[in-house]
This record gives C-alpha cells, structure tokens and sequence, in this order.
C-alpha cells in the first residue's frame, strides 16, 4: 500500500509541475515592441473560430475508416493539431493582449471614470490566462493519450467579449474629441 501512495504522489508532482511549466510559458513575454500591432478593426475572432472544431472525433474516425490506415497516421495527425492548437493559441493570445492594452488606454484616456469597466477588464484578462493555462495544459495532456481536450471556443468567446468592449471605448473616446 505504501508503493500506491507513493507512484501517486509522484504522478501528482509530475502534474504539478507540468501545469507550473504551462502556466510561465502562458504569462511569459506576451508582446514584442517591434511587432506589427494591428488596430481594433483588424482584429477578429472569427479567425479563431477554427479552434473550436480542431479535435473533432470525426476526423479521427474517417481516418480510421480509410484503406491502409495505420496507427502512425493518427498519430501524425494528432501531433499536427496540437501543434497548430498551440499557434493559434499563440497568436490568439497576442491579439487578447493587444485589445486589452488599447482598452486600458482609452479607459484611462476617457473623460469619465468607469470603475465597473476597468473591473471587468481585468476579470477577462484573468479569465483569459486561466483559459490558456487550461488549454495547454490539454494539449499536454492530449500528447500523453488523455483526449478530454477543454473547449477551445471558450478564448475565442472572451476575446471576442473584449473586442467589443474596445469598439465601445474607441467609439465614446471619438465621440469625446468630436464634442
């Protein structure tokens, strides 16, 4: 009995510090200053809507269902999906990033303090790093046979969330120069 409490304290710190080693890479040097950073209006979440579909059990069963299907071919495919999930996630978390450092701007620049809006931006951001941290710790988990993959859509919803939150500051704060 005592081996079983130990092979479990290991896996357990095992895990522990995996999640530790997604979370640096998650808070870690989210922008660089020489990147292009585009405007409010040319960012979307549209073009994260694919995140939502990307482990799809359906593909993995008409692979399945091919002649000639080897394992090595789903596991191909699996490591391909992965590696696209995190670029995404990448770039998902550079746009979140950009879009809540502009909203943070115009809320400081707005002639009206809105203590409710701040609050509420800095909630999205938190609820934004826990989302990352939770996918990638997925798509670790993913790489080791577990496929429970958490929702991906649910980033691209905040993000989304926070893009219309921006629009709404870029509007007031034209509406207050015009004035």
């Amino acid at each position: 009995m005592g081996t079983e409490y130990l092979a479990l304290a290991a896996a357990g710190a095992i895990l522990l510090l995996v999640f530790v080693f997604v979370i640096r890479s998650v808070a870690s040097s989210p922008l660089d200053g020489t990147a292009h950073r585009p405007g409010v209006a040319e960012l979307s979440a549209d073009k994260y809507r694919p995140l939502a579909r990307l482990f799809s059990a359906d593909d993995e069963l008409f692979l399945r269902s091919q002649r000639g299907f080897q394992p090595a071919m789903l596991a191909e495919l699996r490591s391909s999906r992965r590696r696209v999930a995190r670029e995404y996630l990448a770039a998902l978390k550079v746009d979140f990033l950009t879009l809540h450092r502009l909203s943070t701007q115009l809320l400081a620049l707005a002639p009206a303090d809105q203590p409710e809006l701040a609050s509420r931006l800095a909630s999205m951001k938190l609820e934004f790093y826990w989302g990352l941290s939770l996918a990638h710790t997925s798509l670790v988990l993913h790489a080791l046979g577990v496929d429970q993959i958490r929702p991906l859509a649910g980033l691209a919803e905040l993000f989304q969330g926070l893009h219309q939150h921006t629009q709404l500051l870029t509007a007031s704060q034209a509406n207050s120069f015009a004035a």
